[in-house]
């Protein structure tokens, strides 16, 4: 079974703290995790930071380009489909009837 989960922190720096736990809990067994990534997006800031964690235990390369793709889909297809539609439009020849 898959899960996806996403966590939500008041403090920028609170998923770094949350870390040691998840490794803790993955070494005991209790979690498992296939990959992970650390999204921070400051208030004043045009767009989020991303850091990909991989597996927290070992290599997760990859899936980094899915999450990057995911993360990409998220915050910038509602910015870039209007400009790509407005473009095509520009170019498109108008059909007289």
């Amino acid at each position: 079974m898959t899960t996806l989960m996403v966590c939500s922190f008041e403090d920028p720096g609170g998923a770094e703290a949350a870390l040691p736990v998840l490794r803790h809990l993955i070494e005991e067994g209790r979690l498992a995790i296939d990959d992970a990534s650390i999204a921070v997006w400051p208030p004043r800031a045009r767009k989020p930071s991303t850091q990909s964690l991989g597996s927290l235990t070992g290599p997760g390369e990859l899936w980094g380009g899915s999450w990057g793709v995911l993360l990409g889909l998220i915050f910038l297809a509602p910015l870039a489909g209007p400009v790509f539609g407005a473009a095509a439009g520009a170019c498109a020849p108008a059909v007289r009837r």
